[in-house]
């Protein structure tokens, strides 16, 4: 099996909140569970990171790597800090077009939905259905999986703060990519 590389911001990193290690990661979850060793799963998440950010690194960071599958999750960063949609998507593109241009599968995973009001909510969201629409070669749509859960009220348990997965949160992940209805999105 080849490489697989998660690139995004510090829910991709995973490791600095609520105890999680590097195994305990979604990103190593799947990664195992499609049958890459654990040397070759890179997990490529800088805390804050935006999609410019990502863009800016994904040459060193995925590239040069030269992976089967890069699963980008990137978004919650340019919500907050109120990047324009038009600068939001200029960058998902480019990321894609090198990506995908460099022969790599590019796997979509959306970020879990960041508590707050309905309007809060509702506006991230739009950051997330533009990932989504990124040219990309599967979605797993943890946004709205998490979203559904939260108007449950079953979700607490998946955050390690208001922003970062535990390690249940995590697991969660892996398990929303394991579906059959992702089957095949993460080998080559």
């Amino acid at each position: 099996m080849g490489k697989i590389v998660f690139i995004g911001d510090s829910l991709t990193k995973g490791t600095d909140y609520g105890g999680v290690t590097a195994s305990d990661t979604f990103a190593y979850k799947i990664g195992t569970a499609n049958g890459y060793a654990p040397a070759d799963i890179l997990r490529k998440g800088v805390s804050s990171d935006t999609a410019y950010g990502v863009l800016n690194r994904i040459q060193a960071d995925v590239i040069d790597h030269a992976p089967d599958v890069c699963a980008l999750m990137i978004g919650v960063n340019d919500w907050w800090t109120g990047t324009t949609m038009a600068n939001f998507e200029t960058s998902l593109s480019a990321i894609s077009a090198a990506v995908r241009g460099a022969g790599i599968k590019l796997i979509v995973i959306t970020s879990n939905f960041q508590r707050g009001s309905g309007a809060q909510i509702s506006a991230q969201e739009q950051y997330v259905r533009k990932t989504e629409a990124m040219p990309n070669d599967g979605i797993v749509d943890v946004f709205r999986e998490m979203t559904t859960r939260g108007l449950t009220g079953d979700y607490m348990q998946y955050f390690a703060d208001i922003v970062h997965f535990s390690k249940a949160g995590h697991s969660y992940v892996a398990e929303v990519a394991a579906r059959a209805k992702h089957a095949g999105f993460f080998l080559p």
